[in-house]
C-alpha cells in the first residue's frame, strides 16, 4: 500500500540519488512505477498466504542447505581456503545427508535416507550429517598434505 501511495504522492523533485534511465531495469519494456506496482502486489499476495505457510514451505529447503552453509561458514573462521577439496567433500556430505531430513520435511517421513542419518552419532538431533562431514574434511586435509609432502620430498631428491 505504502508503494503504490509513494508512487502516485512523489513530486516531481522527487529523484533517484542515481541517475538511472528508467526503462534499464527491463531493457525498456517497463516502466518503473509497473515493476513497482508488480512487486508490491506480488508481495502482497505472497504475504496474505500466512507466516505459518511460508514458513512450512521454506523449512525442509532451510533444512537441505543450511548444514552446507554450516560446514563453509567453519571452513571460513578456521582458513580452509588452502583446502578447496577438503571444503568441497565436507559440504557434499553435509547435502547429500540433509537429504533425508529433507524429505523428511516433504512428507515423506521415514524414507531410506532419514533412517540411516538418524542412525548416525547425533542424528537424533538432526545433526547427522556433522560428523561425516567433519571426517571426510579431516580425511581431504590429510591428503592434501601428503600429496604436498610426497611433491616436496620428491622435489628434494631430485636437486
Amino acid at each position: 500500500m505504502f508503494s503504490f501511495i509513494s508512487i502516485s504522492r512523489c513530486p516531481p523533485p522527487c529523484q533517484p540519488p542515481v541517475d538511472l534511465d528508467k526503462h534499464s531495469l527491463s531493457g525498456g519494456k517497463f516502466e518503473c512505477k509497473n515493476i513497482v506496482a508488480i512487486s508490491s502486489l506480488v508481495g502482497f499476495a505472497i504475504g496474505t498466504v500466512g507466516l505459518g505457510k511460508i514458513v512450512g514451505y521454506t523449512v525442509p529447503w532451510l533444512m537441505l542447505v543450511y548444514p552446507a552453509i554450516i560446514v563453509l561458514l567453519v571452513g571460513g573462521l578456521f582458513d580452509f581456503g588452502k583446502f578447496k577439496p577438503a571444503m568441497q567433500g565436507g559440504i557434499v556430505f553435509a547435502v547429500l545427508l540433509s537429504i533425508g531430513d529433507f524429505l523428511a520435511g516433504m512428507g515423506f517421513p521415514g524414507n531410506a535416507l532419514s533412517k540411516m542419518t538418524a542412525s548416525l552419532p547425533l542424528g537424533a538431533q538432526g545433526l547427522g550429517w556433522v560428523l561425516p562431514s567433519l571426517a571426510a574434511v579431516s580425511e581431504r586435509i590429510a591428503v592434501v598434505v601428503r600429496k604436498k609432502q610426497l611433491v616436496r620430498g620428491s622435489s628434494v631428491g631430485f636437486q
